[in-house]
């Protein structure tokens, strides 16, 4: 038995595909539209370090976590190993004899600067205590040559008055002698 087929709805069909294209036409719109009027990066001119574009390796930036190093190291010469922490002057600036061109750290150097003072505040404060151990000493012999001195005194005026007492016969030799 042959059967009718049914006639497929060609309208709602071109509704559905218009209605799609209108959908993303809007979308690609509205994402083009968020670009031109996003995020407006501000440069100071006087960060720009301008130079002639050299012959070299492709620099790309990524954030993470660890310890950058250079790929190429440059020495600095300075009393101490440190890192440059800041470049205050730029190539090409006039500088004098006083004039700081880079910050250098070093957090072994500053570890030492700073067991080396807490020694010294431990030294001085063994100082201190030295000091105050001694000016206790020194009191505390002066009261005991005071306490002797007056038991001199005490012994001298006891014995002078036992003389006196012998010479006229109160007290015996005896007595006297002890």
């Amino acid at each position: 038995m042959d059967r009718l087929k049914p006639k497929k709805d060609t309208k709602t069909k071109k509704i559905k595909w218009l209605a799609g294209s209108a959908l993303v036409i809007a979308a690609l719109g509205y994402s083009l539209w968020q670009k031109s009027t996003g995020d407006v990066h501000n440069i100071d001119a006087n960060t720009l370090l301008l130079a002639t574009v050299e012959k070299g390796d492709l620099v790309i930036s990524v954030d993470g976590y660890g310890q950058l190093e250079s790929a190429e190291l440059q020495l600095v010469p300075a009393l101490t190993a440190a890192n440059v922490k800041t470049i205050k002057l730029r190539a090409g600036a006039v500088v004098t004899a006083d004039s700081v061109i880079a910050v250098l750290t070093n957090p072994e150097l500053e570890q030492a600067v700073q067991k080396s003072r807490q020694a010294l505040n431990e030294q001085l404060a063994n100082i201190r205590q030295l000091k105050v151990n001694q000016k206790i000493e020194d009191l505390n012999q002066s009261a005991e040559l005071k306490k002797l001195e007056g038991k001199i005194e005490l012994a001298a005026l006891k014995t002078e008055a036992q003389s006196k007492l012998v010479k006229a016969g109160i007290i015996s030799q005896l007595d006297y002698k002890e």
